[in-house]
């Protein structure tokens, strides 16, 4: 049977991953050369790109590097057992623990704030906002909080 090509292209529309992505945005007005890209290009180009990225220290860009480091240079994130301690509402909370050391991830994966909805203590050694303690029991909205316990059991 043979499809007609509008059908075709309807079809691969609907079921591409195209439709989900955009092409990297490397500089203010995308970067790209005088061609025009294969995906259309976000219109929030302006100000998310790789060159605002790399003059904010507080970007994802720098969060990721932070996170890449922690993990190579900590046994428990690679090596430690996983344990969940809260996965409602788009809240995820788990440990990685090895031995008398853990590490506790908290992430918000919503873009609304919430409450932390257990209690935790730690040292908060990686947050995306820059949270340097549990006090505040507010997470606020794609927060994600990387939390360092010594004397785990």
């Amino acid at each position: 049977m043979k499809f007609p090509h509008w059908l075709r292209f309807k079809m691969i529309q609907k079921s591409s991953r195209d439709n989900a992505r955009t092409p990297m945005q490397w500089t203010k007005d995308g970067g790209f050369t005088q061609g025009i890209p294969w995906l259309k290009v976000n219109s929030n180009t302006s100000t998310i790109n790789v060159e605002n990225s790399l003059i904010d220290s507080n970007s994802i860009y720098y969060h990721y590097k932070k996170l890449i480091e922690l993990r190579k240079s900590n046994e428990v994130l690679t090596k430690g057992s996983f344990k969940p301690l809260y996965m409602k509402r788009n809240i995820f909370i788990f440990s990685r623990i090895l031995g008398k050391k853990s590490f506790t991830t908290i992430l918000n994966i919503s873009k609304k704030k919430h409450k932390i909805p257990i209690i935790l203590k730690g040292k908060v050694v990686l947050s995306n906002y820059n949270r340097t303690n549990l006090n505040d029991l507010v997470l606020q909205p794609y927060e994600s909080i990387l939390v360092k316990k010594e004397g785990a059991k």
